[in-house]
């Protein structure tokens, strides 16, 4: 009897903590990225980021202007440009914009991280 009361006991703290470990670790998936065949007869001209820290709150927050731009030599008729944002070496955020007939792409992500 006792032997069966211990077996369930274990039981159950186990799927307590696979569960827990299952909810706080089950983060969504997002596509990123796209790949199309590369044309190696275009340039960038422009590729820049800068990052600005606009107000830094309590418990390692902060309010982030994120901006994006890049300029290709000429007009190409399907583009997308991508940045990925990391703080502690985890994927905090992300920018992704498509344009069409387009040399140049600007994003601009004001959040708090």
């Amino acid at each position: 009897m006792k032997r069966r009361k211990v077996y369930f006991i274990t039981i159950v703290i186990s799927g307590i903590i696979a569960g827990s470990f299952y909810y706080f670790h089950n983060e969504q998936t997002q596509e990123s990225i796209i790949f199309f065949p590369l044309d190696r007869s275009v340039l960038f001209t422009v590729a820049d980021t800068t990052l600005t820290l606009i107000n830094e709150k309590q418990n390692d927050e902060y309010f982030l202007e994120w901006d994006v731009t890049s300029i290709l030599d000429r007009d190409v008729y399907l583009r997308q440009d991508i940045s990925l944002l990391f703080a502690g070496g985890r994927l905090k955020a992300t920018q992704s914009e498509w344009e069409d007939n387009s040399k140049k792409i600007a994003q601009i992500y004001k959040d708090s991280r």
